[in-house]
């Protein structure tokens, strides 16, 4: 037998786990019968998880993912992924989404800064590095946005984000036969083209 509130512990990350694969990979979410209460949405499931262990950073942060990315209440999500991090910081795709969130409610600092921190601690991913990007295209500062998705290139040649930051940052520069080019291959990643039909689309 489990010791006390052992089997707490155990089923808190099993909940957020069964919320965040079925609402990542789109998948039906059977109803469950949780303390005499029916869970039939991926909120719900991953509200219990809170509800049971506040703490739990990976139960804040697929609330956080379920309410900003499929519900899109952004100003709700931010502060649970700001938890989220603050009790795991290891995990660098919760500071991935707190700076795409603090992107979009328009705080630019603050979201360089979360991207800044989660390259530090995953030098080798490129979605850091594609975060990064995109919060340097939105401040503006193209010449660095442009340098950060060619490192990613370089580091993953088939990163469709790389291509379209970078394209961004040639068309503010109005670098138009450029921006065809990664357009052109932004769009050959994504329908899986082969370097014969990119070359001839572009």
């Amino acid at each position: 037998m489990l010791p006390a509130g052992a089997a707490e512990r155990v089923l808190v990350p099993a909940l957020a786990g069964w919320a965040e694969a079925s609402a990542r990979f789109g998948g039906p979410l059977p109803k469950a019968r949780v303390d005499g209460r029916d869970i039939s949405t991926f909120q719900q499931l991953a509200r219990e998880a809170v509800r049971r262990d506040p703490e739990c950073g990976r139960g804040q942060a697929i609330l956080g993912y379920v309410l900003g990315t499929l519900d899109f209440r952004i100003r709700e999500a931010a502060p649970l992924l700001t938890r989220a991090v603050a009790r795991e910081p290891a995990v660098w795709r919760n500071r991935v989404s707190l700076a795409q969130y603090h992107a979009v409610l328009g705080n630019l600092n603050e979201a360089l800064q979360d991207t800044e921190a989660t390259v530090r601690t995953a030098p080798v991913e490129t979605g850091p590095l594609a975060a990064k990007a995109s919060v340097l295209s939105f401040l503006r500062n193209y010449d660095e946005s442009m340098a950060v998705a060619s490192a990613i290139v370089s580091m993953a040649p088939k990163a469709q984000p790389a291509c379209n930051w970078r394209g961004c940052a040639h068309l503010a520069r109005r670098e138009w036969r450029e921006y065809f080019i990664d357009r052109g291959e932004e769009t050959g990643i994504w329908l899986g083209w082969t370097t014969d039909l990119k070359d001839e689309w572009i």
